[in-house]
């Protein structure tokens, strides 16, 4: 974290909190059910409780009307993305993933910590090993690269002991050409989707998959607030949009064309994420490409473009780890963060606060670095506040 940010901090928090702080701080708290009530929650007579029947543990817990946003510390050894948005309510909780990381487990073990505490809350220690007990989550997933979503693939899809992902959502395939002017291998619409996928058909049945149509706008039906997806305008595989990615990034180069055109492609056609309650939010923008400052016509621009002012958000996830991509930055202050001296961006690059956090730093805009630690945005109706999460054993 910045040091000119400290103030800002010590000022919107009235003291540090522990991972697990956070993960049981609710208002209210976490109901205090004993395993008799949770089965009349579910008007299930203990008698007919089945080993293999799941109960989720997000009805277990009840509280204000609270959203919280983690932003899970990146420990691998370039960039990883993974946060979680907890919705929190009297009646209930939800959970939305937004990617899941490198393959590391950090985020798994967050999802399982998760599930621990609450059932420990509960008064279900002893049920913390049981497979009849899930977390749900709803998985929103930017797009295919690998520091996106091989922990899903690897570790939360066959989690699904304690795991449950009960819908995911994702963006449609670049139709790039597969005649062999690219190397395919670089495209992981073609070589990783469909492992995802099928890891999630695989060990996750029920769930509901659902794909974004290139343009289309979906908001998702919440507890809290509001979670909308949004899909790049544009697929820049095909047509005059490939023709400006190869110019744009590879000049002609044909040797960097054939190795690089898979990886920008996907970067260009990543999927946005938007959570807002209580008038405050957070923008998620992927690995969105955005390679001069001074143009309005990269897939960053064409996302501000299409969607507009409702994209505007107090916490912005920066595009691509804010790793070599000091060129979002003025567009992102101007159209994308509020302009009401409490916003700030998230950078998950480990050169992140080298380039995009100096050049953030002179525009006066407050940053936030996932090599420091995990981040906590928390939004209550009253008001939200920000903080760097103590990760203790």
């Amino acid at each position: 974290m910045r040091k000119n940010t400290d103030d800002k901090l010590t000022a919107s928090m009235n003291k540090e909190m522990s991972r697990r702080q956070f993960l049981c701080m609710s208002g209210k708290g976490l109901a205090a059910l004993a395993f008799a009530g949770a089965a009349l929650k579910f008007g299930l007579p203990l008698s007919v409780l089945a080993d293999e029947e799941k109960i989720s543990v997000n009805s277990l817990v009840s509280g204000e009307n609270e959203m919280r946003v983690l932003f899970i510390e990146r420990i691998d050894d370039a960039k990883s993305d993974a946060f979680y948005i907890m919705n929190t309510t009297p009646q209930g909780m939800e959970l939305f993933l937004v990617d899941g990381g490198k393959s590391c487990g950090r985020c798994t073990q967050e999802l399982k910590e998760l599930r621990e505490d609450i059932l420990r809350r509960a008064g279900l220690e002893s049920e913390i090993n049981s497979s009849r007990y899930v977390l749900d989550i709803t998985l929103l997933m930017s797009h295919f690269h690998g520091d996106h979503v091989n922990e899903v693939r690897s570790r939360i899809a066959p989690a699904n002991n304690y795991l449950r992902v009960k819908a995911a959502y994702y963006p449609a395939p670049t139709q790039l050409p597969q005649d062999g002017t690219y190397d395919n291998t670089m495209n992981d619409d073609i070589s990783r989707r469909e492992s995802v996928l099928m890891a999630l058909d695989t060990f996750q049945s029920g769930c509901e998959k659902h794909e974004l149509a290139f343009g289309e706008k979906v908001q998702l039906q919440t507890l809290l607030g509001s979670v909308c997806l949004y899909a790049s305008p544009a697929d820049w595989g095909t047509g005059d949009y490939l023709n400006f990615m190869r110019n744009l990034h590879f000049a002609g180069n044909t040797f960097k064309v054939s190795s690089g055109m898979g990886t920008e492609v996907l970067n260009g056609n990543c999927m946005w994420v938007r959570a807002e309650f209580a008038d405050h939010s957070v923008l998620f923008t992927g690995d969105s490409n955005k390679k001069y400052a001074m143009r309005r016509d990269e897939s960053y621009d064409l996302f501000i473009e299409k969607y507009g002012e409702e994209l505007r958000s107090d916490i912005v996830k920066f595009p691509h780890h804010g790793r070599g991509r000091d060129a979002a930055c003025q567009r992102t202050r101007d159209s994308l963060l509020k302009q009401n001296g409490e916003s700030a961006c998230i950078l998950s690059g480990v050169d992140g606060p080298e380039l995009a956090g100096k050049k953030l730093t002179k525009l006066g805009v407050s940053w936030y670095d996932l090599n420091s630690g995990s981040i906590l945005y928390t939004v209550k109706e009253n008001g939200a506040a920000i903080s760097l999460v103590e990760d203790k054993a």
